[in-house]
Order: structure tokens, then sequence, then C-alpha cells
């Protein structure tokens, strides 16, 4: 039987062939050719496992350089001149299981990649650095880099985009002028427009403000001095204020002044001011402050003005005269308006991963496995401004850094890579109090708190922006500031996406650039989260309406308050409130000794009224102080234990194969349990190692205390 070596050692390529110079010669072969010779100085070469702070889970990485020997030395000097520092070479070990369950099979220890651009060769050997290979060197290299994921994709689903009611004004100012009507005889009667300017207008969707010229209306059919244009039938209400004075000479008679809003046909739509004036009348101050509520058809032209008439008291008897002096002065409208319905494309998070996964790897080798985002969280779809414009070439544009902190604000959630697969999950699910792993009795047992984890502040949520319209004050999903109570040290702990969640942000857009394919907004590479109702509704298949689609998920409550449109919002439930709860355990574990006290909400860049009341009587309200002891339970503690322990087999196999639990250890007198933060391992000599990790709370506190 022959002896089993408890390490071999191989140089692949991509395709995973193994590297040989048996024929005299270098040739990648689909058999497994161990080296022959193991790579000089690795026994003093540790594997190591740290947890990564950006991503939440624990990593993998091997310590270098290596130098290769033999056969070795000869591969890689081959791959480097033939095919320069861009050839991928990697380096695979595998170790021997001897543990009792192990059955003495080798299993995989480690895979890197070769960096060709470190190689050193001299007459003997050939010095190298080794990456981090596979996954977790193109994610290192890559995470940062914006990529463009079509929505035009099969895999896309349909958003109904119903709208929210939205408040619209416009606002018009006067300037002192003069309006002035004569007559030597007969009767004489015009409609006066006078000058006015736009103040604060917004872009309005079904009412456009404009600004006018003083003038004589007889043409309204081809006239510029229209103060609005209807886009949209709409009602809007007007609050009409003006101050002017009016005088008429002694020669005058049957004159009168009316005021009065006329559409493109001249048709009177409302007058809301008349005066008769009497044959003595001479000189008179006069102001207008009333509501006229008019419902204007599409494509209407409106005009406002002076409806002046004179006549001459007698032949012969001079000129009559009639003037009105308006004064500087203001009025507006004001209406609601809803946006018509159109269906948006979104994907869906999962699919999202799996692209760009396959962007920063250039491959569709690696997988993306994750069960939260594809169950729990898979309704929370994104789109992005040329999406919710309803452009066909629109793309959503995004790094893998942005999507992960993005969607880590309203799920919670950490990152890990095994092999060729990448895994995104529920943070506190790697936190688990199974006992993977048995280190047995150490010393040099050190522990200390844990400061890394403390901070002054915190600030959750969503980007702020700002909109034109006074709507967008109502806007919930911005970002939130709370004070912790700890003052020892001064840091901010940042929970805020990279991607936007406000709705009135959306609708916003709908209503600018929904068939303005040729206008560019500076919101449409801006990602939007939405949050769907998780059933499917069945469409007409038509170019108006898809054959399928979804709802925005709008969880009917008992009460919610402090909403200007409470009923017709969405993201209710990913709030920037809500993302803390959800980040409850993870906060508690941080603020572990502050149980009684509170994170005290500082301040927000908007409405922070929002408060939701369920069916079981649970209240949420969006400004309340959160109490920390209130929060789910800590998932570990804030204290940093470390230990120095011999590194079995066992522990090497539990480490490989599973970092999603707990570690014990011993200080020789009592048993204390831990989460790995850095672990490393020389797995040729397996000597004591230090271990540092977070403390877990199946540890006796009271066995710290000596």
């Amino acid at each position: 039987m022959p002896i089993l070596k408890d390490f071999l050692y191989f140089l692949t390529n991509e395709q995973g062939q193994s590297g040989t110079d048996r024929t005299g010669s270098v040739e990648f072969v689909s058999e497994q050719l161990p080296l022959p010779e193991t790579p000089d100085g690795y026994n003093e070469k540790s594997i190591g496992f740290t947890r990564n702070s950006l991503w939440g889970g624990v990593f993998r990485s091997f310590t270098t350089p290596l130098k290769f020997i033999g056969t070795a030395a000869h591969i890689v000097r081959n791959r480097l001149i033939k095919f320069g520092t861009e050839t991928k070479l990697f380096l695979i070990i595998l170790w021997l299981d001897k543990s009792f369950n192990g059955g003495w099979v080798h299993r995989s220890l480690y895979k890197g990649e070769i960096d060709m651009s470190t190689v050193e060769s001299e007459e003997t050997h050939v010095t190298a650095n080794i990456m981090e290979g596979g996954l977790i060197k193109f994610l290192n290299a890559n995470k940062d880099v914006t990529y463009e994921i079509p929505l035009n994709v099969p895999e896309a689903i349909y958003v109904e985009s119903d709208g929210i009611p939205i408040d619209y004004s416009n606002k018009w100012g006067t300037i002192t002028e003069e309006l002035e009507r004569r007559s030597l005889g007969s009767l004489d009667r015009y409609f006066y427009s006078c000058t006015l300017f736009t103040v604060d207008s917004e872009t309005n969707p079904a009412l456009v403000g404009l600004s006018t010229n003083q003038g004589i209306v007889t043409d309204y059919a081809n006239s510029l001095d229209y103060f609005a244009e209807s886009t949209k039938e709409i009602t809007a209400t007007f609050k009409l204020k003006f101050a002017f004075d009016i005088s008429q000479s002694n020669q005058s008679r049957d004159g009168y002044v009316r005021m009065q809003i006329r559409d493109d046909s001249g048709t009177v739509l409302n007058e809301f001011y008349t005066e008769d004036l009497p044959d003595d009348f001479f000189v008179a101050s006069r102001t207008v402050d009333t509501t006229v509520t008019l419902t204007i058809p599409a494509n209407k032209r409106l005009f406002i003005g002076w409806d002046l008439q004179v006549r001459r008291q007698t032949i012969g008897s001079g000129e009559a005269v009639l003037k009105v002096q308006v004064k500087e002065t203001e009025f507006s409208a004001a209406y609601t308006y809803t946006a018509e319905t159109t269906y948006v494309r979104h994907l869906r998070p999962a699919y999202v991963a799996q692209q760009l996964l396959n962007k920063i790897t250039g491959s569709t080798d690696y997988t993306f496995e994750s069960n939260y985002l594809s169950t729990v969280w898979r309704d929370l779809v994104i789109t992005s401004g040329n999406g919710v414009r309803g452009i066909d070439a629109a793309v959503i544009k995004t790094s893998f850094s942005d999507f992960f902190t993005s969607y880590n604000v309203p799920c919670s959630l950490y990152l890990t890579i095994v092999d060729k697969k990448m895994i995104i999950e529920k943070y506190e699910e790697q936190f688990n109090g199974t006992v993977i792993a048995q280190l047995g009795d150490g010393t040099n047992f050190i522990y200390k708190v844990a400061t890394d984890l403390l901070f002054s502040s915190i600030k959750i949520g969503y980007p702020n922006f700002t909109y034109e319209n006074v709507n967008g004050k109502a806007e919930f999903n911005t970002t939130q500031t709370y004070t912790s109570p700890i003052k020892r040290v001064n840091k901010t702990l940042e929970l805020v996406s990279k991607y936007r969640a406000d709705s009135y942000g959306y609708e916003f857009i709908r209503v600018k650039g929904v068939g303005k394919d040729t206008t560019d907004l500076t919101t449409d590479n801006d990602v939007f989260f939405t949050h769907i109702d998780s059933t499917a509704i069945a469409g007409a298949g038509n170019a108006t309406q898809p054959a399928e689609y979804f709802r925005f998920l709008r969880r009917p409550y008992s009460s919610i308050s402090g909403l200007i449109k409470p009923l017709k919002v969405w993201n209710v439930e990913i709030s920037p409130k809500r993302c803390l709860l959800r980040h409850g355990s993870r906060l508690h574990s941080f603020l572990y000794w502050e149980n009684t006290k509170s994170l005290l909400f500082s301040s927000s860049e908007k409405d922070t009224a929002m408060v939701t009341t369920d069916s079981s009587g649970a209240v949420i309200s969006e400004r309340a102080d959160q109490v920390i002891g209130n929060f789910d339970a800590p998932v570990f503690l804030p204290i940093e234990l470390k230990i120095e322990t011999p590194i079995n087999r066992d522990t090497l196999t539990a480490v490989q194969t599973n970092l999603l639990g707990t570690v014990s250890f011993s200080d020789g007198t009592n048993t204390f349990y831990g989460f790995i933060n850095d672990l490393k391992i020389q797995p040729s000599t397996l000597p004591s190692q230090e271990t540092t990790m977070y403390c877990s709370p199946l540890t006796d506190l009271n066995k710290l205390i000596f």
C-alpha cells in the first residue's frame, strides 16, 4: 500500500489541468499530477482566516512569497517567457484528512494565483508572490468598478407605477404700470392683459406658467399674452390678489371695470371682480383678494386681465379717459396632479448580483448564492432613473461594492467566498451557537474591549436629495442620524445606501421624464430601490400593459400618520427606522453594556413624522429614540478574546469547511467561546497559533473577572 503524503502541490492552468515537464518540455494534462518537489519555505507559510470589515464575513488569505524549485520552477519560467505577466498559473494545495471521519483522503486546502509580475528567477529556483486566487482576487481588484446591467432583458419584471397625487403651484407677479382706455364718442371696450412674470415657478406637468406683456387682446387663438397653458385636464385653485387705482375723467360715462380669466376662445371662465363706475366717479384705490377654482380642459391657454369700458358723455365735450394703475403684487395657482400609470422595468437582487459577478470575473464560471436575497428580499428590486422614464436602452450603472453597501442597509448582510461561490446571507447567521472547533487549553490569554465596534453616532438610511416640488419635504427615506451613549470614542457608524429609496423622487422623474427620450436628466443614472408585492398580476400583454406585472408593496396598517399621501407612497417597509431595527442585533452587540440607554434621534434632512401601527398593535415611529435593550438580542459581545493554542487537524478541517459558528478554548480553568476574527495556521507543521475572536454570548462573563 503506497504511503499517502500529508500534502500535495499542483501548478495548474485556468482549465484546471496539471503542469508537468515529465517529457522534458512543459505541458498541461488532464490527470492530477502533483509536483515532485515541495515549494521551498512552505513550512513557514500560513493560511489566514480574517474577518473583512467591508463584507462582514471571514476571508481566507495566504502569506507570500514562495520559492519554487525543480519542475515547478521550470513551469513558472516557461509560462512567463512564452505568455508574459498576464498568463494565469495557479498553486493548488491538497491536505490529507486524517480525522476520525475524514476517510484519509486528500481535500482542498488552498488555491492561489501566482503573480507573474513578481517572478524572480535564479539558477536554482524561482521566487514569486501568491495572490489570493480566483474570486477573492477578482473581488478585491474590481469591487469599485462601475458596470452596466441592461434593464431590457427577459429576467426583468414590470412594476405598475400608478403615481402619487402631487401638489403643484405657480406664482405670478405684477409690476407697477398703467392701463388706459380713451373714447371720443361711442362706447369703447377692450380686454387688457397686464405685464406678468413668473415667481418661484416649478416644473409643472399640467399647468405651465408663463410671463406676459401688457396689451389689448383681441385674437385669443393667436395671442402670446396668455399666462398659463394646460397640458392635462385639471382642477386648479387660483388665489388672486391684486391692488390697483381706478380713475376717470369728468367727461366719462357708462364706465366699468371687470377682472376676468378667459380661455383661448375668448370665453370668460370666471369674473372675479366687477365695478360699475358712476358718471361722477373720479379716483379710488381697490384691492382684490379672492379664491377661484376652475376645471380646465387639456390644451387650453388662459388669459387674465381687465375688461375696461368707457364712453364720452356728450359730443364735443372732450375726451373720456379710464385708467387703471396696477401696483406690484402676486397671485398663484395650485392643483394636484397624478401622473398616468406606466410600467417600469426592474431587476431582482440575485440576478443583478450574478451579472455583477460575471463582470468582475470576466467569466460565467462563478456562482452567486443567497437564500436571503432570493427569498426574503427577492421583492426588493432595483431600477434606474432612465428605467423609470421607460427608456428601452436603460441600464443600471453600479459597482459591486455599491450593490452590497446598498442592500446591506435595509437587509443587514454579510458576504463570504467558498471556492468559486460567492455567498451573501443575513448578517446574524454567521454568529450561531454551534461549536465548530474546540481549540483546547491555551496560553497567553488576553481580552480587551473591541473598540473598533464602538461608535458615538450612527447615520442610517438613503441619500438626501433636494426636490423642486414642495411635496418633496414629505419624503421619509433619507438619512437619519442618532447619537449613542458612547462618549469615549468619536466615530460615526455609516449605514447609508448608495441607492435611493425615495418614492417622491421616483415619481418626480416619471412626471418630468416619461416620453422625453432625447432630454437628459441629472437623475438618469441614479439607482432606485422599489419594494413590491410578491403577487404577480396578469396584464393585457399589449403596448400599454405587459402580460405580467407587480404592484408596489403598500402594507395595510391599522393606522399610518405623518404622511401627506399615506395610501399612495411605497417603500415604507425599508424606512430608516426599520433599517435601524433590522440591524438591531448587530447594534446591540456593539452597545452591549448600554441596555437601559437609548440611541437618541438627532436629525434628518426631511420628514420623520411617519408613525405606523400594525394589526398587532406594534408601533414604529421614525423620529422616536430607540432603547438599546429593546433591540433583538446581541449575537456577540464587544470583547476581543486572544489566546494561543495548539492547532490540530480537526481545527484545520473545521475552519476549512465551516466558519459560521463558535470556537471554544480554555485558559486552563474556564471555557470561553468566540467567533473567529483572525486566525493563521501553518498547515505543514501545525504549531501553536494565536487566535483573535469576538466574545460569544455563550461565555460566562463572570469568568473574565479574576
